[in-house]
């Protein structure tokens, strides 16, 4: 049974007799991170996953970490499509004028539209990490 915590470490390739995990394979832990008052910080282990990139995702149940339930599996869930709201902030990327030019032909247009907009983002990047540099300096006076 796949839901097994155990399963990868017995899955065969169909070509060999390896033993191998899926090269797509994904494991982890969802954790609660607290600073202690001596300024460690603890973990506190919430679940487990596993599954693979392209086949599923199982999460461990709460309070029993070895018993798994299937949270997505590929060609059983149907895709989501975003719903507009009505007002909404100019940031949305309906607003994107690289795209609105894509959607009406001008792909000259929209390369320009998109260099502009790349170019505004490594900038305002750039702020970011200065404002950063200086905050972090400016506290260590």
């Amino acid at each position: 049974d796949s839901r097994d915590p155990g399963f990868f470490k017995s899955v065969g390739s169909f070509f060999s007799r390896s033993k191998r995990p899926p090269s797509d394979l994904l494991r982890g832990e969802i954790v609660q991170v607290s600073r202690q008052a001596n300024g460690k910080e603890r973990t506190n282990p919430i679940c487990k996953l596993q599954g693979t990139w392209l086949g599923y995702v199982d999460f461990s149940q709460p309070g029993n970490k070895d018993k798994f339930d299937r949270y997505w599996e590929m060609g059983k869930i149907q895709p989501s499509h975003p719903v507009p709201v009505p007002n909404p902030l100019p940031s949305d990327c309906r607003y994107r004028q690289d795209l609105i030019k894509l959607a009406e032909g001008d792909e000259h247009g929209s390369q320009e539209a998109k260099v502009e907009l790349e170019e505004k983002q490594r900038l305002e990047k750039r702020l970011r990490e200065a404002f950063k540099k200086a905050a972090k300096k400016s506290s260590s006076k």
